[in-house]
């Protein structure tokens, strides 16, 4: 039997290679070995990135937490804030809106003082009242020239003497009602 060229040996293990696959068969292992330490490195790298995305998530989420506690409590103080600030403006509306007593006490004085003055009603439209029980006739007339007084001094308007009962004993019970002058 002849061997030429052309025959293919089955038998023999080592097969011709070229020359290019023969030189990087050499260093293939050395590729080999850095291929998959770069590997490792970019897998670790990777990872690693993954771990910092994992943490920087939870702590977000800890912040959210805590954000929306904040906000749910401060959602209740904000509405009693708010209606506290409905209630005050309510309440300065109220406060524009009503009168003074002043004049009414002050007018009412000038008539007559508590141990004579038994009876104080302020009405309507700007209406006092008052019941005077004095010792005297004298005194009675004294605190109808204070009335006369004060209409003159345009303080008070349309006074009327709605009773008057003298006593066995001189003293003098008198119901008087005015207007005061609101200035």
């Amino acid at each position: 039997m002849e061997t030429s060229a052309q025959t293919i040996n089955l038998f023999q293990m080592n097969a011709g290679f070229s020359p290019v696959f023969s030189l990087i068969s050499k260093y293939l292992r050395i590729i080999s070995l850095v291929f998959v330490i770069v590997l490792i490195f970019v897998g670790a790298g990777i990872a690693f990135w993954f771990y910092s995305l994992n943490v920087t998530r939870q702590m977000t989420e800890q912040k959210k937490l805590a954000l929306v506690k904040q906000i749910e409590s401060n959602v209740a103080k904000e509405a009693m804030m708010k209606e506290t600030k409905f209630r005050l403006s309510s309440i300065g509306k109220i406060l524009s809106l009503q009168e003074s007593f002043t004049p009414f006490l002050d007018t009412t004085i000038r008539i007559a003082q508590v141990p004579e003055l038994t009876s104080f009603t302020l009405g309507d439209q700007n209406v006092v009242a008052l019941s005077i029980k004095t010792k005297t006739l004298s005194r009675a007339i004294e605190i109808s020239n204070a009335v006369f007084t004060l209409v003159s001094e345009r303080k008070i308007f349309s006074p009327m003497l709605d009773s008057l009962t003298v006593e066995s004993d001189g003293s003098v019970q008198m119901n008087i009602s005015f207007k005061v002058i609101l200035k």
